[in-house]
């Protein structure tokens, strides 16, 4: 998992792919909506995530919303409501996410992404090691691994 204070996106996009294929799974902190939760960097899933990861052979497993200012008293059927469609078709939501949000703002719109390598033949279950309880839902994923 990456929780770099708006550096995540600089620090994987700077290996290589074929260094950054050896992992099967990834998990990143994103932004949304062009909010920028740090100034001077770039972390938005839309405009840099997403075709940084397709490119590299990756694709969104699902996302989990982690915080999101005015509205971050959400219950857990509104977040699997507000996931659906990231999940669902992320690069029909993101042409939506470019339109509606052209300039960047700052405050804090930061989700988790969920990424697998699109050829990986790994259970999710190594991903969260031989210890862990299976995942029933987005609130059982810790954290932090």
């Amino acid at each position: 998992k990456t929780d770099m204070q708006g550096a995540d996106y600089a620090a994987i996009s700077s290996l290589p792919v074929d260094v950054l294929r050896r992992t099967p799974f990834l998990l990143t902190e994103v932004w949304l909506e062009n909010v920028q939760s740090y100034v001077g960097f770039r972390n938005d899933f839309c405009r840099d995530w997403l075709p940084f990861m397709t490119a590299a052979g990756y694709s969104l497993q699902f996302m989990r919303l982690i915080y999101r200012e005015h509205d971050n008293d959400l219950d857990q059927t509104q977040r699997d409501a507000w996931s659906a469609p990231w999940a669902a078709d992320p690069h029909a939501r993101c042409a939506e996410d470019l339109a509606l949000y052209p300039t960047p703002t700052t405050g804090c719109h930061e989700a988790d992404a969920h990424w697998i390598r699109n050829d990986t033949l790994a259970d999710i279950a190594a991903f969260r090691g031989p210890k862990r309880p299976p995942v029933k839902e987005w609130t059982d994923w810790p954290m932090s691994w």
